[in-house]
């Protein structure tokens, strides 16, 4: 008596955790992000709160100082790498019109695998990097 009662109330439990952890999936990210920040910027937000001795005034001070130390660099960042991409993609368009596009890669890329079957088909007519081409 004592098993099925266990049974009965611990597999809805399990499975109302289970849809939980569902729920609150995509927000797993950034809660540890923010846990981590805290960690980092705790004694500084401390030091600020002992010297203020004001807990708004600590709060909105060590708000900004974690948005300039963090975040504006990560900006920063992420505007340079999508500019250097930007840059590698034009640079790869240009070099690879010049060479002949995109056929005249995909034709280097399937030489080898077309010689081979060469070998089994033989030369009866078809011609393999025509039809690649297509």
């Amino acid at each position: 008596m004592c098993s099925n009662f266990y049974v009965f109330t611990c597999a809805p439990t399990v499975g109302a955790l289970y849809l939980c952890y569902l729920i609150s999936k995509p927000f797993l990210g950034p809660i540890f992000a923010s846990i981590v920040l805290a960690i980092l910027f705790y004694p500084l937000h401390k030091r600020i709160d002992s010297l203020t001795r004001r807990p708004n005034l600590a709060a909105t001070t060590s708000t900004v100082v974690v948005i300039v130390v963090v975040a504006i660099p990560i900006v920063v960042l992420g505007l340079a790498i999508t500019r250097e991409l930007n840059a590698l993609y034009h640079s790869l368009s240009v070099k690879g019109a010049a060479r002949g596009g995109l056929s005249s890669y995909l034709m280097n890329l399937l030489e080898i695998p077309l010689r081979a079957l060469d070998k089994y088909i033989g030369q009866s007519g078809v011609d393999l990097r025509a039809a690649a081409l297509r």
